[in-house]
């Protein structure tokens, strides 16, 4: 709506023209509607094209009417100004003065008499009979041709052929003001939806590979588990950084590629990586080294944390690993769960 006030009164040059027509818009809409409700029909797909009929030949009928409007007020302002121009006295002849002297000539002559006088006024007659009543042109009111007068200028006047673009925006200043308007809530619409943050978020292509070996203190699973992993990453073209953590009975490598790297190209090359690993590590890992997908800026959202009176902790390991693990795994949205806090047996 307001795209199409800002169209109309561009096209109008009026900020009032355009709510005279939009003005009609709610009447008929809502005199469909209660066409419809009086009728006893339901609004279907064919009422509400009827309905968008409706309001476009509305909107049709008031632009039309402002059209005429506008051109009968046109038409009224010549006949206005015919009307004044008539109503103004004659404007003096240009030799005014040389028709006062000869009239007032022309009476001195009629008052006159005798012969003589006669005789000059036929011979004046007489003349004028040859002679045209009024010279072609006066020299007081009448310049003549200028052109061949040295300082007088042949050349044309030159005019700017720069283009001047502030122009059109003078001409129309409700135009301009109203694209100004449309401009400025352009703006501010699409600044509240500009992906614009102080401190943006960017999706690293990361991931994450975990191995567990139960009994092996962090030292020996830094030494037996996480280097020579990190010897076979490290080979992966596009890796910007590896970091591991290792504990007891676990290691956990952090792989971090280059943004343009896709990440699951990235995760066949640590799959591949972590199988040729697998003559370099311990024959006594219960699996495989696993990987997953990690985003590097992500933290925990929730800690929950176990206790029992009764339960020892292994067991308690047992519950939080099997069963509550697998649970929230499993939720939408979840990206990853570890549980921490083991003490596994381990046959040395």
């Amino acid at each position: 709506m307001i795209a199409i006030y800002i169209v109309l009164g561009a096209l109008y040059e009026s900020y009032v023209h355009p709510i005279t027509i939009l003005s009609t818009l709610p009447s008929a809409g809502i005199g469909a509607l209660l066409a419809l409700h009086w009728a006893g029909e339901h609004l279907t797909v064919v009422g509400v094209i009827g309905i968008i009929l409706l309001m476009g030949i509305v909107k049709k009928n008031a632009i039309l009417m402002i059209d005429f409007a506008i051109d009968a007020e046109r038409r009224r302002v010549p006949l206005a100004r015919g009307r004044n121009q008539e109503s103004l006295p004659a404007a003096l002849s240009p030799d005014y003065d040389d028709d006062a002297r000869r009239a007032l000539w022309c009476t001195a002559i009629g008052a006159g008499g005798g012969p003589r006088r006669r005789a000059q006024d036929a011979a004046r007659g007489q003349h004028r009979r040859w002679a045209h009543p009024e010279p072609d042109h006066d020299a007081l009111h009448d310049a003549g041709d200028l052109s061949d007068a040295g300082w007088v200028s042949k050349a044309p006047r030159s005019r700017g052929t720069a283009m001047n673009l502030a122009e059109p925006f003078v001409r129309r200043p409700v135009a301009t003001t109203l694209f100004a308007i449309g401009l400025l809530l352009t703006g501010l619409v699409s600044y509240r939806a500009l992906p614009v943050a102080s401190m943006p978020t960017v999706d690293f292509p990361t991931i994450r590979v975990s191995a567990s070996r139960p009994g092996a203190n962090a030292e020996t699973m830094a030494v037996s588990v996480a280097a020579p992993l990190e010897r076979r990453l490290a080979a992966i073209p596009g890796v910007t950084e590896i970091t591991s953590s290792s504990s007891l009975g676990s290691t956990t490598i952090t792989i971090q590629f280059e943004v343009s790297r896709p990440i699951d190209k990235a995760a066949q090359d640590v799959q591949s990586a972590i199988g040729a690993a697998a003559t370099d590590l311990p024959s006594d890992l219960p699996a495989l080294p696993t990987l997953r997908k990690a985003n590097s800026a992500s933290f925990p959202i929730m800690i929950l944390v176990l206790t029992s009176a009764t339960r020892l902790a292994p067991e308690m390991y047992d519950v939080a690993d099997t069963i509550i693990a697998q649970r929230l795994s499993q939720l939408e949205g979840v990206a990853d769960v570890i549980v921490n806090g083991a003490e596994q047996p381990a046959v040395q």
